[in-house]
């Protein structure tokens, strides 16, 4: 009868015919020992009693393995345990055995490891692409040399756990630079755009030949940065189209007026003491003859609708640092565009031919002349020619940086 034996290390189960002989374990090759007299194996009393024998338990401190009889049915006892060292090499060699019956191949018929590594079809021959085997980029033991190489080649292409691709960082950085290039220009445009709506504005004086058309104020906010060359200091000069422009100085004194009619006996009294930017214009053109300033665009001003003491001009002096605060701003002499006066010595309305030369001022309003202390800036709309073209005048903004300090008296 044959004697089924569990194995202690896999726990697979294996019969035997001879008792007291050593049988190797078809699913590990441990050597078990087969208990000797003709007692039927644990397996076969398992079956009688209808329950599963426990697994053999390792004993404890060593590496043998007890299997541990148990009782028979009908409460014998077997009266022996058996003892099988599951690592020392037993009296046969593993060759002897018969595993015909196991599914298991002869040892004649077993398959070299390194035989079966060396049987793998390298990716040259297929024409199938190397495949990377792990995150380090390298080939398993054993590999094509040619699937090695091209391991090695794309390891150095691949980033390591956690960081990103090579390739999406330098996308990602050249899309970064592309868009900054991008808003710089468009910022460079921008600004250039604002330069260029400054140093050419239309004029406020009608067109030839139109009659009493409606002139309408082109308000620059103050805040707004002045195109290249369009500051000066007193005693600079700098051409603007047809005309060269020099502040000469700043003086404080009174205004005279004086009526249009000569012949008139009317007397307006002068005013309290004002601020006068004296100026002084050059016509550089060939053959353009123009007015730089007149009444409009001197006195000419907008009130606002929301504050109606309060107005807006592109002429007015103020500290350079209050550019913004309306209250800190003064604008030049109120004087109506239609009056009869004029301001006397001012001379406008008076046309500069091509080579002539012509100096006159700016007066301002006599309040708030007090806050007007330290850096100062006096903005001027004045006309520096006549487009070509449509013979409509061109106009445009400079401003004058002075110090309080320099202010000096009229008779100075």
């Amino acid at each position: 009868m044959a004697i089924e034996l569990v194995c202690g290390n896999c726990q697979g189960r294996l019969a035997a015919e001879t008792p007291g002989s050593v049988v190797a374990c078809p699913h590990c090759g441990a050597h078990l020992q087969v208990p000797a007299g003709d007692a039927p194996g644990p397996a076969a009393a398992g079956a009688a009693s209808g329950e599963t024998p426990p697994p053999p338990a390792l004993a404890d401190g060593n590496n043998d393995a007890t299997l541990q009889m148990p009782p028979e049915p009908d409460g014998g006892d077997w009266g022996s345990t058996a003892t099988v060292d599951l690592y020392e090499p037993g009296p046969e060699s593993p060759d002897q055995f018969d595993l015909s019956d196991t599914g298991l191949p002869a040892p004649s018929e077993a398959i070299d490891p390194l035989e079966m590594e060396r049987e793998v079809p390298s990716p040259a021959l297929t024409g199938e692409p190397a495949l990377a085997f792990d995150q380090g980029g390298g080939a398993p033991p054993g590999a094509a040399p040619e699937l090695a190489t091209a391991a090695a080649a794309e390891a150095p292409r691949r980033a390591p756990p956690g960081q990103p691709s090579p390739a999406l960082f330098r996308a990602v950085c050249s899309y970064a630079s592309a868009m900054t290039l991008a808003c710089l220009y468009l910022g460079y445009l921008l600004l250039n755009s604002q330069s260029a709506r400054l140093e050419s504005l239309p004029d406020l004086a009608p067109p030839v030949g139109a009659g009493n058309k409606k002139v309408t104020l082109i308000y620059v906010d103050p805040q707004s940065k002045m195109p290249p060359r369009h500051t000066l200091k007193l005693g600079e000069s700098e051409r603007y189209g047809s005309l060269r422009l020099t502040p000469l100085k700043v003086t404080r004194g009174p205004l005279q007026f004086e009526h249009y009619d000569a012949n008139s006996r009317l007397v307006r009294e002068a005013t309290e003491p004002v601020l006068k930017l004296h100026l002084r214009f050059e016509n550089v053109s060939s053959d353009q003859e123009f007015y730089p300033l007149d009444r409009t665009l001197v006195y000419f001003r907008n009130q606002d609708r929301a504050q109606v003491d309060r107005f807006f001009a592109n002429n007015f002096i103020c500290p350079i640092h209050a550019r913004g605060n309306s209250s800190e701003r003064v604008l030049m002499y109120d004087l109506a565009v239609t009056s009869s006066w004029d301001v006397m010595g001012q001379k406008l309305d008076q046309p500069l031919s091509p080579g002539q030369v012509h100096e006159t001022f700016l007066p301002s309003e006599e309040a708030g002349l007090a806050r007007l202390k330290g850096d100062l800036v006096w903005r001027v709309h004045f006309r520096k020619g006549y487009n070509r073209k449509s013979h409509r005048g061109v106009t445009t903004l400079v401003e004058v940086e002075f110090d309080s300090d320099q202010i000096s008296a009229d008779d100075a």
